[in-house]
């Protein structure tokens, strides 16, 4: 590409060698690849384990397909994402045909349940102030009041 040859004439009418000439490449070519991609990451598996409490809505596994099968009280998305429907205690079992089945199980004592019930009292800076943690967990209240320093 880009080569010519000639045979130059003298003045005498005698021919000079012939020669060839080429233009090379000045600039190295740009390469191509099929690499230089990935996908985001999904994040899929189990997100809450066996006798795990769960509120309703929590998600309990992400899955590609139906590997855990939807039990009671747990619904399925349409990209089989398993959730729970009601607030309970998530049950894994195993059925005679060889399915892995997820269900939530309603807990009586999970409604009187409460993690923390914060007071937070703060008088005026004259006086000392005190905080107050009330802790309420199965019915047995606890109350904490902080050293003064």
């Amino acid at each position: 590409v880009g080569c010519r040859s000639g045979l130059p004439v003298l003045s005498n009418g005698s021919f000079v060698a012939p020669f060839v000439q080429c233009r090379f490449a000045s600039k190295k070519a740009q390469g191509s690849t099929k690499n230089g991609r990935d996908s985001n990451p999904k994040f899929r598996g189990l997100k809450k384990n066996h006798d795990q409490r769960v509120a309703a809505g929590n998600i309990i596994v992400r899955q590609v397909g139906n590997r855990f099968h939807a039990g009671e009280n747990v619904g399925c998305g349409k990209d089989y994402t398993l959730y729970a429907k009601a607030k309970g205690v998530v049950k894994f079992q195993s059925n005679s045909r060889g399915r892995s089945l997820v269900h939530v199980i309603p807990d009586p004592d999970l409604e009187k349940f409460t993690v923390f019930t914060l007071l937070l009292v703060i008088p005026n800076k004259l006086q000392s102030y005190h905080k107050y943690l009330a802790l309420n967990l199965n019915h047995n209240k606890k109350k904490y009041k902080p050293n003064k320093s």
